[in-house]
């Protein structure tokens, strides 16, 4: 039996920089209403390739939609770290965190993950038209699961 000739550009260099993927959660939408769901993920990314945010990703956790995940942006600009108290990113920080945040409180993006939290929707459409539920709104803490995990 003959050896399988290797590629030339294949190498185990090329190989360790190959990026990981992660397979994404139901992101089907639901009907526009509040949900109780887990806070599963956190991330620095953009709106539309221009201004920072972090998107958070959150899956129900009950009811008809359970495993459904839904998508949240904050705006959050890692090079201008300063927020008040009335910007979305503190709000949903102290409702999701069950904190009472003032000024010159630090808010660390890790500590929204593992939350059991209350959410509203709303379903929004993309420019390619394709449909999603947008969480508009963190209303109600319910528990923190981080020691469970």
């Amino acid at each position: 039996m003959k050896p399988i000739p290797k590629s030339p550009t294949q190498n185990v260099s090329d190989f360790n920089k190959m990026p990981s993927f992660t397979v994404k959660g139901d992101r089907t939408p639901v009907p526009d209403s509040e949900y109780t769901a887990n806070i599963v993920n956190v991330e620095f990314s953009s709106f539309k390739n221009v201004r920072p945010c972090l998107k958070l990703t959150f899956e129900i956790s009950d009811g008809e939609y359970i495993g459904r995940q839904l998508l949240g942006w904050i705006n959050a600009d890692p090079k201008n770290p300063n927020v008040t108290s009335n910007t979305k990113l503190a709000k949903w920080y102290s409702v999701a965190t069950n904190t009472k945040i003032g000024d010159r409180d630090i808010v660390d993006p890790r500590n929204f993950m593992a939350k059991v939290v209350v959410v509203r929707t709303k379903t929004n459409h993309t420019k390619f038209n394709n449909d999603f539920s947008n969480v508009e709104e963190i209303i109600k803490f319910v528990a923190d699961i981080s020691g469970a995990i």
